[in-house]
């Protein structure tokens, strides 16, 4: 048995539809409004506890109600799917499907709706079967029927406590997108501020200060250090022969090259132009001249792909700087990575220079 009662009009589905999530300001400073007009359903399957249950609803004048009545559990899970309710009163026992089994149910297609169940005798282990399946609160039928203001007061506490729950789990929701978008945005930011835009690689001013925190490790923990400085040779040809955009693609592709040869504990970044600072941990200067002569002579043998362009076959030249225990300042090793790059240049390029001596020279 289903009945409507006080003949309000069915909401739209335009009223039915879920509100747009309020801003975070606009939650931060809500402060609910009182329970003033709610639609509650009463399932119960004696029709004269019903009525007394109206009349206790009705009779304070604190809030407006529709109230839709069902004497089964499934004339309520019919009514619950139809309408748009705040909340659910339910008999403890009912036929066909105990209260408990219905309240499963219910609870699993309402999240939004508060359910309270009324049972004919207090009984603490049903409370709590009760609470744990879902219901916001367990009156004893006797004790709601003589003291009508106590289910008034126990409908409307219940139903603005899922109304917080659920502007809390706005707000949460909120929270956790705003959090999100200001990773986001931190990681962009450093991004910018670390990294060059061009080759995605460490930029110049964030690579020395990387090469100052391993110069303080390496002198800390006595290990091995080497910086390299790499410049390509010739570049500007490319530049004047295909274009700025075709440099910059040969840029990018030459730091990848250089990339995946260097082990996970390495560093690299842009230092200008088209010259790179690789920082080699943990190698002495024999190793790190082992590997550059290695480097150089892939990027010799492995020719520069450029869809506009073709194939270009490019040489670098390399200047190594080792660590020397000594509290040497990155202005100290940079500049002798610099004026051995500089020596591979004068020698004829294509070569790597350790100590001021040329190592595995070749032609260009």
């Amino acid at each position: 048995m289903t009945n409507k009662v006080n003949g309000w009009p069915e909401p739209t589905e335009d009223s039915a539809a879920k509100s747009t999530p309020m801003t975070l300001p606009d939650l931060l400073a809500m402060t609910p409004a009182p329970v003033a007009q709610l639609r509650v359903l009463l399932v119960d399957d004696c029709g004269p506890d019903r009525v007394l249950m109206r009349r206790a609803l009705t009779r304070s004048g604190q809030a407006v109600y529709e109230l839709f009545e069902s004497s089964d559990a499934e004339g309520a899970l019919q009514l619950a799917t139809s309408h748009r309710l705040d909340a659910i009163l339910l008999d403890y026992r009912l036929p066909a499907m105990d209260g408990l089994a219905c309240l499963d149910q219910l609870a699993r297609q309402l999240e939004d709706v508060a359910m309270l169940v009324v049972t004919g005798q207090g009984d603490e282990a049903a409370a709590v079967r009760a609470l744990k399946a879902g219901a916001a609160d367990y009156l004893i039928k006797d004790d709601v029927l003589h003291n009508p203001s106590h289910l008034e007061r126990a409908v409307r506490e219940a139903v603005y406590t899922k109304r917080l729950e659920r502007e809390n789990s706005r707000l949460l929701k909120t929270l956790r997108e705003r959090n999100q978008e200001l990773e986001r945005l931190n990681r962009r930011l450093w991004e910018m501020s670390h990294t060059d835009v061009l080759t995605g690689f460490y930029n110049r001013r964030f690579i020395t200060t990387r090469l100052d925190e391993e110069i303080a490790r390496s002198h800390r923990y006595h290990l091995p250090l080497s910086l390299v400085l790499v410049d390509l040779d010739h570049f500007k040809q490319i530049n004047d022969q295909y274009g700025h955009l075709v440099g910059d693609q040969v840029l990018q592709m030459v730091g990848k090259h250089f990339r995946s040869g260097l082990r996970d504990t390495d560093l690299m970044g842009r230092y200008g132009g088209e010259e790179f600072m690789l920082i080699l941990t943990n190698t002495e200067r024999e190793g790190a001249t082992i590997f550059c002569n290695r480097l150089r002579q892939s990027l010799e043998t492995t020719p520069i792909v450029v869809a506009e362009s073709g194939e270009l076959h490019l040489t670098a030249s390399f200047g190594i700087a080792g660590y020397t225990f000594k509290n040497e300042s990155v202005e100290d090793m940079v500049r002798t990575a610099d004026q051995n790059l500089y020596l591979a240049k004068a020698q004829g390029r294509n070569r790597v220079v350790v100590a001021k001596a040329a190592i595995g020279a070749g032609s260009n």
